[in-house]
């Protein structure tokens, strides 16, 4: 569980949030969660936090009414980017990136700084890790509920200025986005692709999730995330991995960094790369 303090300060932007009954006796106040800052301001003094953010900026961690995704907060008046609490189904609450700027988006995943290692078992890839500020990923129990509603998935990608790669960055949506439940290892269904360079994902529709300790792929004796360092949907073996390693750009380590092979090839590893989901029974603007 988050442990929560409360700031003194009032912000515009908050005014008008629904606070549960044990926060309003603090009337219109600011809200951190302790994981994400550095220093916080309480009552007129700082208390000393010793993780932060990646940009070393306070994050606001906004209180709302219970509601399925970021669509929902967007159509609700919600315009402000950042992390708010959803209730995809009874009893399942948790904190998402909303990408309000672009129509209620919700970000399943993120990679900008090599922050957080992407090279873990099923069990994280399962229930999420990360910092939701930062690099994470949302867990694949919760894409699978996220998804039982006709969804879209749209990935941004940026590279290296130094690189002086061509694409400088690129998108891909796809207009059929589902992941299947436990019981099926979470299988991928994606089609429908758009973009501005090719499609690497479409390649994968159909195939199971792997972690180096739960080999789904079809390389029979061999494991796609062991050899590439990675967590996907592993068919024999990838033609995107954007959960593999952070290598910096050009590298020579095959398949193995964050790629897009269709743009960039294989041994070129990826600055960022954000993963979002929409319902298709929305407003869309991006």
């Amino acid at each position: 569980m988050a442990f929560w303090i409360v700031s003194n300060i009032v912000l515009n932007t908050l005014i008008g949030l629904s606070f549960s009954k044990d926060w309003t006796k603090y009337g219109e106040t600011v809200m951190y969660n302790l994981s994400y800052v550095t220093e916080i301001p309480q009552r007129n003094k700082l208390v000393t936090i010793p993780q932060k953010t990646t940009d070393g900026l306070y994050k606001k961690i906004h209180r709302q009414p219970s509601v399925l995704d970021c669509l929902s907060l967007y159509e609700m008046g919600y315009a402000e980017d950042g992390v708010y609490v959803i209730q995809p189904s009874e009893g399942v609450n948790i904190d998402v990136w909303c990408d309000m700027s672009n129509g209620g988006w919700t970000v399943i995943q993120r990679r900008q700084d090599g922050s957080v290692d992407f090279y873990r078992g099923w069990d994280e890839y399962v229930d999420g890790f990360g910092i939701t500020t930062g690099e994470f990923w949302l867990g694949l129990k919760y894409i699978n509920i996220l998804t039982t509603i006709s969804c879209e998935l749209y990935i941004e990608m940026e590279t290296f200025e130094h690189d002086n790669v061509s694409p400088a960055s690129a998108f891909a949506e796809y207009s059929t986005f589902k992941v299947n439940g436990e019981s099926d290892e979470y299988r991928l269904s994606v089609s429908g692709y758009n973009g501005n360079c090719a499609d690497s994902f479409s390649n994968h529709n159909g195939w199971k999730f792997s972690t180096f300790d739960n080999d789904n792929d079809e390389t029979g004796s061999g494991n796609c995330a062991v050899d590439y360092n990675g967590a996907w949907w592993y068919r024999a073996c990838h033609a995107c991995n954007l959960n593999g390693l952070y290598l910096g750009g050009s590298n020579t380590e095959y398949g193995k960094g964050i790629t897009w092979s269709a743009c960039w090839g294989q041994k070129y590893s990826l600055k960022r790369s954000v993963m979002k989901i929409h319902r298709k029974t929305g407003k869309r603007k991006v």
